[in-house]
């Protein structure tokens, strides 16, 4: 998420700016948070899953029990590309999600100062509750960022389990996250770990 100017919701998630779209999102369903509980597509076959502007690529989950999509979007001077992974598997409450979005010169913020304030204001209407139950240091590849653990309670979707990773490289703001129910969260860490480690940000490969 961004320490930009425009709504936050355009980068973060809950919001609509750039993203006025029915998949998961916060109590405004969209591509930064809570997953819609419609039926998903069908899954897609297992390989690397890359956005058609090549900044974001990671590698598919599984074919069985996941489905991923891709979403790009201009507006207010920003620009943001998603890939997110849902699970399919019947019952579950589960997505991953890598993103990369752009915020002005004037507007970037450290990642840490970003998660302690716009994130956090964004959580606190987003859920009902929020415990924080980790916060730290943690990078995506070899670029160092900021990661956040919380447990909440979200109107539609009840008990949920968010990590969110973000790292700041130039304009650009790069994040990963996992969120979903607690017990579906558990039985995925395995594919969890692997989306944390394997995912492949073009802006951040240029920058070493």
């Amino acid at each position: 998420m961004s320490p930009h100017r425009i709504p936050l919701a355009a980068a973060l998630g809950g919001m609509t700016l750039l993203f006025a779209l029915a998949c998961g999102g916060g109590s405004e369903p969209d591509p930064g948070s809570i997953a819609d509980p419609v039926t998903p597509p069908p899954p897609t076959v297992v390989g690397d899953h890359a956005s058609p502007d090549g900044l974001v690529t990671v590698a598919h989950p599984g074919a069985e029990s996941w489905t991923c999509k891709d979403d790009h979007a201009t507006g207010g001077g920003a620009t943001v590309t998603l890939v997110k992974c849902i699970s399919t598997t019947p019952d579950a409450f589960l997505f991953m999600m890598a993103k990369d979005y752009t915020v002005s010169p004037s507007s970037v913020l450290p990642a840490k100062d970003l998660v302690e304030t716009e994130y956090k204001a964004h959580y606190a209407g987003l859920y009902q509750s929020v415990t924080y139950t980790a916060e730290g240091p943690a990078s995506i590849g070899d670029h160092e960022g900021w990661e956040i653990t919380l447990d909440a309670v979200h109107g539609a979707m009840g008990e949920v389990h968010k990590v969110e990773r973000v790292v700041i490289e130039g304009t650009h703001v790069v994040l990963l996250s996992a969120e979903g129910n607690p017990a579906d969260y558990e039985a995925n860490g395995e594919a969890i770990e692997r989306w944390m480690a394997e995912t492949r940000f073009t802006t951040l490969q240029q920058a070493e």
